[in-house]
């Protein structure tokens, strides 16, 4: 078999596209139930229980343990924002492809980081227009409902 340096082996390729449709196939599945049960569910977990909720505070210091040891990771912020997340996902292997290897952009060979480079190039415009248009508020930090109810109501 005919192996290119550093391109490892077919178990290699299997393993990560496994674990990637899985994790796709989690964020769609979480996705679609939240747009069937409503808005009330925040997207960040750790948001959607009571801050006096002992547990939920210990899985916020190991969150934030696993955060502080990922922390070059943790400089560009991936979790919200059309002009971070999508270019480090997209633009930027696809771009680095590209410039490294030899050739031109529309090889065979390249046509997939080339595809996903000009997706990744449309879904930043697309994020901008749509973000101008329809501002978002963010809540993060905002108490519950629910538990500022159960702080209200009286002893039963």
């Amino acid at each position: 078999m005919d192996q290119q340096p550093g391109r490892g082996d077919g178990r290699t390729l299997v393993c990560a596209e496994l674990g990637g449709g899985r994790a796709s196939l989690v964020s769609v599945s979480f996705n679609f139930i939240n747009s069937i049960i409503g808005s009330g569910i925040i997207g960040d977990i750790f948001e959607n229980y009571c801050r006096e909720d002992d547990l939920v505070t210990f899985g916020r210091f190991c969150f934030g343990l696993s955060i502080m040891t990922t922390f070059p990771l943790e400089c560009f912020v991936t979790r919200e924002g059309v002009l971070s997340a999508i270019p480090l996902i997209f633009i930027l292997p696809s771009a680095c492809f590209l410039k490294l290897s030899p050739g031109r952009w529309f090889h065979s060979e390249k046509l997939l980081p080339s595809v996903l480079l000009l997706a990744g190039g449309g879904l930043v415009l697309s994020g901008l227009v749509l973000s101008a248009l329809f501002p978002h508020s963010c809540t993060h930090g905002d108490e519950p409902s629910y538990c500022n109810a159960s702080r209200t109501a009286p002893p039963g």
